[in-house]
């Protein structure tokens, strides 16, 4: 009960950081803290990157990413059924700086601007109806693999980013160190799944660290796991 609450908290105030988004960037030498954590590169337009993350801390400022070191980040989006909650929600997100894509059909989307050179970034954490069944908490769970399979395609790095709160309104974004296959003699498809394990085991240790700050609306795990 205590966790589920602090959900609820934790979701209210990430409402309000996207309502403040717009000021948050505008102070973000007073506010902001961008950490490479160890063995991670800087990103540079130059080097094109897949960036991940899950809905944990402040999440909906890792997009931050993108204007703080001069990149194109395209960023899919899933669309609110309500389309004035919608229209108001792309508003907001009209900060980052970047091109919004909706999650229908965005793979397209994402692979152009993968031709050009450019980055994106993707939250991976939700449930995906055709993904694969790869370990999350000891459970097999449906996972999206396709920005392992993107990074493997067009020889990108997959980078997450995590946004952890401080206090009196100052965050610390974190940017991690490429996650690379273990085995590169493997194929491609086992290559994109052991990227896909790494991610899920290190969005792990985040969720563990911050359980009332990952937000997750949807049943991701089988119905089967639920009743054990």
């Amino acid at each position: 009960d205590q966790t589920m609450l602090g959900v609820y908290r934790h979701l209210g105030t990430a409402m309000a950081e996207l309502v403040r988004l717009n000021k948050i960037w505008r102070e973000r030498d007073q506010r902001l803290e961008f950490h490479l954590c160890p063995g991670a590169i800087k990103p540079t337009p130059q080097r094109k990157t897949v960036f991940v993350t899950a809905h944990c801390g402040a999440w909906q400022l890792t997009p931050l990413v993108a204007p703080h070191y001069g990149l194109t980040v395209p960023l899919i989006y899933a669309p609110e059924e309500n389309p004035y909650v919608d229209r108001k929600l792309a508003k907001l997100r009209k900060a980052f700086g970047s091109p919004l894509v909706s999650r229908d059909g965005g793979i397209r989307v994402l692979m152009r601007a993968l031709d050009k050179g450019h980055s994106i970034g993707l939250t991976m954490d939700t449930r995906m109806d055709s993904g694969e069944a790869l370990p999350f908490f000891g459970e097999l769970a449906l996972t999206n693999t396709a920005p392992a399979r993107l990074a493997l395609r067009y020889g990108c790095d997959v980078v997450p980013v995590l946004a952890q709160r401080r206090p009196n309104a100052r965050y610390k974004i974190n940017i991690f160190a490429p996650i690379v296959p273990r085995d590169p003699s493997a194929d491609a498809d086992e290559q994109a799944r052991d990227i896909t394990r790494q991610i899920n085991a290190l969005f792990e240790t985040w969720i563990s660290d911050m359980p009332d700050q990952w937000l997750c609306m949807k049943r991701r795990w089988p119905k089967e796991a639920y009743r054990r």
